[in-house]
């Protein structure tokens, strides 16, 4: 499947799983206050502290390796299989030593559910790879489509029969134990169960390797909620997790799903052609264009959005909203950096870079946290600016890319954003950035500033308009046919 149809179905389908979920999320921070949302998130923590071993990698090396045979394949699934039952061992000890520690029975009875969680992910392993591999994101879109309506289905009845703080960990079990049996039913000539262990130093290098980048940012992430669970309490960390949350959702629906295809677009084209920097640059070009505006958008309207969305007593998620909303932009300034060392074989650096980068962010958020949750904010921002600095120096010779070619893609990226969100940020600031401002009146500032996009996309001839232009005339002409 071509990369446009790929971001087609996948944008497609991630379009309805976000309206979905976000629809759903507010209607259970109505139905769930900050303190159930606050012991979620502490047992979401807790049990990520030991899920870090699920960032071990293997899908990455299964995806870059040219041609992994019957060996590779049985070593594989055996390592992510051992890995998983140590991940769900370790949660159910925890849950089951835990309040003799202090631990918070609410908390346990919620660790006790995602004991399940990590299971599921034994036999999805190798389906999942394979079909991202051969680019099927059609057929890997339908399945979260599927999921997404269990999670949000699971999620909105349980907390609507009261379940409270189990409502989330319910939806995530039931709706994961769904798509691992979708997965191996659409993807059954993927499915093997054989156990070796060829190759296994050469997995468990790499591994090793890509768990110090991905798994240093869980660990970090972790460890951050339950410190500032434990400075400024349940419902301050139920705040903070509703705000960074929506921020989550967000990024993941937009950057991760893109990249997600990109990185199977790259891997193919440095299989065949030894080089990635064409993909690279054309994608975070769009990338850029599209989801700078996004954020900052989100980050100047973060009081009247929470306030209308969640309601009073949220409104203190509004100003880490923002500040969340700008970290993730600066964070795109060194966007695809695990894609590109993936493939570049220079994860061992990367792992070097993100271990200073999570300590440096750990510190920083320790401190911002123990004033207030806009502190623990702002630490995220600064996080953001030490990984920018760390990466930007390396990314264009990663990449292959000409001198000087990332830095006018980001001034152009700039100005884009600069355009479509100027007319709701002067908006806000005249009106004091009260949150309850009218959306009658946000709604042609949000509508001007995206014409104006348009307009400057055009007039610089960027690659993005030409896929919202052919993706026009596609839809103008299906149209047409069939109502001819």
């Amino acid at each position: 499947m071509s990369v446009r149809k790929s971001l087609a179905w996948s944008y497609g389908a991630q379009a309805f799983v976000f309206v979905l979920t976000f629809c759903v999320s507010v209607i259970v921070a109505r139905l769930l206050g900050p303190y159930e949302m606050g012991v979620f998130a502490i047992a979401m923590a807790t049990a990520g502290l030991l899920s870090i071993l699920s960032a071990f990698g293997i899908a990455p090396y299964l995806m870059r390796h040219e041609s992994p045979d019957a060996g590779v394949l049985a070593a594989s699934f055996t390592i992510n299989a051992l890995l998983n039952v140590a991940v769900a061992l370790g949660i159910l000890g925890t849950a089951l030593i835990g309040p003799a520690f202090g631990l918070d029975r609410a908390v346990r009875n919620v660790m006790l559910l995602l004991v399940i969680a990590p299971l599921g992910g034994i036999f999805d392993f190798l389906p999942g790879v394979f079909l991202q591999r051969e680019m099927q994101f059609r057929v890997l879109s339908l399945i979260t489509v599927g999921r997404a309506v269990c999670t949000s289905s699971i999620l909105l009845c349980s907390a609507w029969l009261g379940a409270g703080a189990l409502s989330p960990a319910l939806a995530i079990v039931g709706s994961g134990l769904i798509s691992t049996l979708a997965l191996n039913i659409v993807a059954r000539r993927h499915v093997s169960v054989r156990i070796g262990l060829t190759g296994w130093r050469d997995i468990t290098r790499f591994g090793l390797q890509m768990m110090s980048i991905g798994g240093l940012a869980t660990l970090v992430q972790r460890m951050s909620d339950l410190i500032l669970g434990r400075l400024l309490g349940t419902a301050a960390l139920g705040v903070f997790s509703r705000a960074s949350g929506l921020s989550n959702q967000i990024w993941d629906n937009v950057y991760g799903l893109s990249t997600r295809v990109i990185f199977a677009r790259m891997a193919e084209e440095m299989r065949a052609t030894g080089s990635m920097h064409a993909t690279f640059l054309n994608g975070l070009a769009m990338l850029t264009a599209l989801i700078w505006p996004l954020l900052l958008g989100i980050a100047v309207l973060s009081r009247p959005l929470i306030h209308t969305l969640y309601g009073e007593a949220w409104m203190a998620a509004a100003a880490p909203l923002s500040l969340l909303m700008i970290a993730q932009a600066v964070v795109l300034g060194f966007g695809m950096n695990w894609e590109v060392c993936v493939l570049a074989k220079r994860t061992g650096w990367q792992a070097r870079i993100e271990v200073t980068r999570s300590a440096v962010g750990l510190v920083a958020f320790t401190a911002g946290a123990w004033f207030s949750l806009v502190g623990a904010a702002a630490a995220r921002v600064f996080e953001a600016i030490v990984g920018l600095l760390l990466y930007g120096p390396s990314m264009t010779q990663m990449a292959g890319a000409p001198p000087g070619e990332i830095g006018r893609l980001y001034r152009q990226s700039g100005v884009l954003a600069v355009v479509a969100v100027g007319p709701a940020a002067v908006l806000m600031a005249a009106s004091g950035w009260s949150p309850s401002l009218s959306w009658w009146a946000i709604g042609p500032a949000v509508v001007t500033g995206i014409v104006f996009w348009l307009l400057m996309l055009d007039r610089m001839m960027h690659p993005l308009f030409n896929e919202i232009r052919q993706a026009y005339t596609l839809v103008t002409q299906r149209f047409m046919r069939r109502t001819a």
